[in-house]
């Protein structure tokens, strides 16, 4: 059993889920985690549940003394096999993992205490106290401290090391402080106080009447009692300026005073996020309590029964129970002030028989007896009552036994029934005439007309009741019905300034309005809970209770019909009792009664809004991979199928945790509720994403959001350079199909040119073959002319020549090109054949630029002939005189081949006997054909144009004819 203290306390042992009774110590981390050090592995808590970590997650030993974070995060570990070890992102760090770690044999073993120094250091001392390690960062410092450099007079070891700063150390032993340097050469000995002892982070010294520092300076006038103690037995937690907290063996008390014995040795004392003082015993596991009995008080074994009223009078409370006590509660203990008897028989109070007033007034029934006196508030002797046998009439015992409530004015008592009203004036109780009752309200047929819920209005003095009628109020002792009530059967209701709160048999909070009739009533829209209880704590705030919790009701001013006038915020305080049998509270304190204990608390702690709970995230798991969170995450694109993160929720007040989260890839938030602590994502789909959770509980705000920032890696499909090469094929692809799409077309047009060339050629070797039987027929008429007159020697010469020139044309013809020299030695032959016809009718001229070279020019066969012919026959014959004349002049101009045959003959407009002209000439028309030809067939640009030369300053008719070849288009010989 526990001996009696002075603070609440919450018992945690096995059976909550320690995993063991031994406790060390215990320390809250940055993120709010309440670490526990047991004989049987570290545990980690978060205010619901317990996780242990021992030897099979890597700790070096399962009996852990102590635990510290560094600025790094990193929680570092004191175990019984002293070797040092951390651990970070759930990954236990030692010698084996972490080679900076290692310490020389030399060296001891360090499982004593491990303080973090002001400039973020970690200090361990050896349990030898002959050596300790500096450590920050990854930097490790061993400095030696052998005994021998101990004071003479000093006994015992090393107790504690403090960091002054770089170059300058404290070491202390009871009674002696050593200022040494990194070379443990000593400074300065100075004698301390005899006692050393701990707190977190820190060292403190003292004696039998005061607590001083680390640096000797005093802290408290605050009662270490042990006398010289084995060191590291006494432990000092700081509470609030000038009191501390001290553990000493199996004692724990606040400065002067003892707050708490524990059955068990006293090893620790902490404090988590929440407020919350933990502390840890040899044996007993832990205790969570508020550690201020200035706030919260507890008292054990305060009363016995039942307590069925409680007032207090003047910061003074009194309070009666069952079994027929009156008590009074003084600062640390009760004190029970009378018990009411008759006839040496002790009497049962029943809830409702008793009223204690304002004035100090106590009340009493208890059949058949009415007690009424003054609790005089002196400190000794009990208070005499009177009773009075004196009755007027026919007493209602049977109905006074029956009561079930009493109501005091300041002139009448009101005592109910189950159906009855009955009225006692106060006058009579202050003289010796005997008592006279009153019936306000008779009924004999108590169940249909059943009192269900009673309540005085102690402003104005007005007694309220209902039953299944309706509500109703007395006026002059005369009950009236209230209509603009609602017809609500009440089982409980209080005035409470200008309300009235009742609770309904089907468990609604109903708000009615006894000051202001446009404004009736209201009722609660929390219909989850069951309302049990109301209590006043003054005339705008009261206590509800209900199933699960206690809730605070906080009242406004009366307004407009339709809105509420009222707040309901929940309590959420572990040290209150649930189901207490009685609450009293005032404006200054709350007290609730269960089972013999009183929490006494300080009412304005009720209406403190409790502190979020904090929520952080623990991993990001795939189903291959686990991802540390103190680094980016990228998830691989295949891992990505089945994301689960987890989170934890850490809160020391509210049981309830009600959590929201959110995802997006753009910023934009959207919340959804989540009940179990893991957040599962199904295909994601790559990208970065951010998740973001917070939580609340029944009366806090929203804590701090937690962010994650993880990206999903893109699959090789969706990065760049998979994109460019896709691009890259889809390109190349395209201009495959293009150039094979083109190639097609080619081919079936090159197969259509290839035919039309065919075609082009065929018909041009026609044309050409066409000019061969012309000029033969026409030089065969030549020369049957000349045989015909007789001309034989012409006729031979003339058939000579025509033979070479027969020759050279039949071979000309036979090629696509040939040479401009080629062609204009037959037209020389073509011409000197027509001399010799026509003698002096016909002679002509070539003349060759000087930039014109013949051997290098190719042009089509026959292309000056034609013309060279027309311009004989249609030009210089139809004159029949002499001096008929051609000239054929070949030049250059640019890129282009200029042949110009001019003659000086009848010109184009001379019309002879049978119409025979010029541009109608078989020869002409062949040509023009053939230059179509060969424009197509071999890209050759000729152009011929014929035009006549008129008459200008006397020169003679005549024409001309030219031909244009362009020397761009394979006009001249390859080189």
């Amino acid at each position: 059993m526990l001996y009696a203290q002075a603070i609440p306390l919450i018992h945690y042992t096995t059976e909550q889920g320690l995993p063991s009774n031994v406790v060390y110590s215990v320390f809250t981390d940055s993120k709010g985690y309440l670490w526990i050090c047991t004989d049987k592995g570290l545990c980690r808590y978060n205010g619901s549940s317990f996780k242990q970590l021992t030897t099979r997650d890597g700790l070096p030993s399962n009996d852990v003394f102590s635990c510290r974070e560094d600025p790094q995060g990193r929680q570092w570990i004191a175990t019984y096999k002293g070797t040092l070890c951390y651990l970070q992102d759930g990954i236990m760090h030692t010698a084996a993992n972490t080679p900076w770690l290692r310490l020389p044999p030399e060296a001891g073993l360090f499982f004593s205490h491990l303080n973090i120094q002001n400039d973020g250091s970690l200090i361990f001392l050896s349990n030898s106290g002959d050596h300790f390690v500096e450590i920050k960062d990854t930097m490790l410092r061993l400095f030696s401290t052998p005994r021998s450099l101990l004071p003479p007079n000093a006994k015992d070891r090393f107790a504690g090391v403090r960091k002054v700063n770089a170059n300058h150390y404290y070491l202390y032993t009871p009674g002696w402080r050593l200022s040494v340097d990194t070379f443990m050469h000593i400074r300065e000995t100075k004698s301390t106080q005899p006692l050393v002892g701990h707190w977190p982070d820190s060292i403190f010294l003292a004696n039998d009447t005061a607590i001083y520092d680390w640096n000797n300076r005093l802290l408290t006038k605050a009662c270490v009692r042990e006398k010289p103690a084995p060191i590291g037995s006494t432990y000092i937690f700081p509470i609030a300026d000038y009191r501390y907290a001290i553990a000493e063996n199996h004692i724990l008390h606040l400065n002067q005073e003892t707050v708490f014995r524990s059955p068990e040795k006293i090893t620790f004392v902490g404090k988590d996020i929440g407020g919350n003082f933990w502390i840890a015993t040899e044996g007993r596991g832990m205790y969570k309590t508020n550690l201020d009995p200035s706030v919260i008080r507890n008292y054990p074994s305060a009363y016995t029964g039942k307590v069925i009223v409680a007032r207090s009078i003047a910061g003074q409370l009194y309070f009666g129970s069952t079994t027929s006590d009156i008590y009074r509660l003084k600062p640390t203990q009760t004190e029970k002030i009378m018990h009411c008897t008759a006839n040496k028989f002790s009497m049962r109070f029943s809830p409702g028989q008793v009223i204690i007033n304002n004035y100090g007034y106590l009340t009493a029934l208890v059949y058949p007896f009415i007690y009424y006196d003054y609790l005089s508030p002196a400190q000794s002797g009990l208070q005499v009552f009177r009773h009075r046998q004196k009755i007027i009439g026919d007493f209602p015992y049977e109905l006074i036994a029956n009561t079930k409530t009493s109501f005091e004015t300041d002139h009448s008592f009101y005592f109910f029934s189950v159906s009855n009203i009955i009225k006692i004036n106060k006058e009579d109780f202050r003289s010796d005439r005997p008592l006279r009752t009153y019936f306000v309200r008779q009924d004999d047929n108590d169940e249909s007309n059943r009192i269900y819920a009673k309540a005085i209005d102690s402003e104005t003095q007005q007694v309220w009741f209902c039953d299944a009628s309706g509500t109703y109020r007395l006026v002059d002792d005369t009950p009236g019905h209230i209509s603009r009530f609602p017809p609500f059967r009440f089982q409980q209701f209080t005035a409470l300034g200008p309300y009235m709160a009742g609770i309904t048999d089907n468990s609604k909070l109903i708000l009615c309005n006894i000051r202001d009739t446009s404004y009736p009533w209201d009722s609660s829209r929390n219909d989850q809970r069951l309302w049990k209880q109301v209590y006043p704590i003054d005339r705008q705030h009261a206590l509800l209770a209900s199933d699960r919790e206690y809730w605070l009701l906080s009242l406004g001013s009366p307004g407009i019909a339709g809105q509420p006038r009222y707040t309901l915020q929940p309590i959420e305080n572990a040290f209150l009792p649930q189901g207490a049998e009685y609450i009293a509270a005032d404006t200054d304190n709350c007290y609730f009664f269960k089972e013999g204990t009183i929490i006494a608390i300080k009412t304005a702690l009720l209406f403190d809004k409790t502190p979020p709970p904090r929520l952080h995230f623990i991993t990001l798991n795939t189903r291959r991979h686990s991802y540390s969170l103190s680094r980016q995450i990228e998830v691989p694109y295949a891992e990505s199928r089945n994301i689960t993160i987890e989170f934890d929720r850490i809160s020391y007040v509210g049981n309830d945790i009600f959590c929201e989260y959110s995802i997006s890839q753009n910023g934009k938030e959207e919340w959804f509720p989540i009940n179990s602590p893991e957040i599962v994502l199904s295909n994601p789909g790559f990208g970065a994403y951010t998740v973001k959770i917070r939580g609340r509980t029944l009366s806090s705000g929203y804590s701090k959001v937690a962010v994650l920032h993880f990206k999903v890696l893109k699959p090789y499909w969706a990065t760049w350079w998979f994109l460019t090469l896709c691009a890259l094929v889809f390109l190349a692809l395209v201009w495959l199909a293009i150039l094979l799409v083109s190639r097609i077309k080619i081919r079936r047009k090159q197969r259509q040119h290839d035919a039309d060339m065919k075609y082009q050629q065929s018909e041009y070797k026609a044309l050409n073959a066409l000019m061969n039987p012309h000029f033969i027929f026409n030089s065969l008429n030549n020369i049957q002319g000349l045989i015909n007159k007789d001309e034989k020697r012409t006729a031979n010469e003339y058939l000579v020549i025509f033979s070479d020139l027969v020759r050279q044309n039949m071979h000309n013809v036979s090629k696509g090109l040939i040479s401009l020299q080629q062609e204009l030695n037959l037209v020389e032959n073509y011409l000197t054949l027509e001399q010799l016809r026509f003698k002096e009718l016909v002679s002509y001229a070539v003349e060759i630029g000087e930039e014109v070279d013949t051997e290098d020019i190719m042009i089509p066969p026959l292309m000056i002939q034609p013309l060279v012919e027309n311009a004989v026959k249609h030009g210089l014959l139809p004159r029949q005189s002499a001096g008929g004349k051609i000239w054929i002049r070949v030049k250059e101009n640019d890129d282009q081949l200029v042949i110009e045959i001019e003659d000086n003959g009848v010109g184009l407009n001379y019309k002879p006997a049978g119409n025979h002209q010029l541009y109608e000439s078989f020869g002409l028309s062949n040509l023009q054909k053939r230059t179509e030809h060969l424009r197509k067939i071999q890209q050759h640009r000729i152009t011929i144009e014929v035009k006549e030369l008129g008459p200008e300053e006397g020169a003679a008719r005549g024409s001309i004819a030219i031909i244009t070849i362009d020397f761009r288009k394979h006009n001249r010989v390859a080189q």
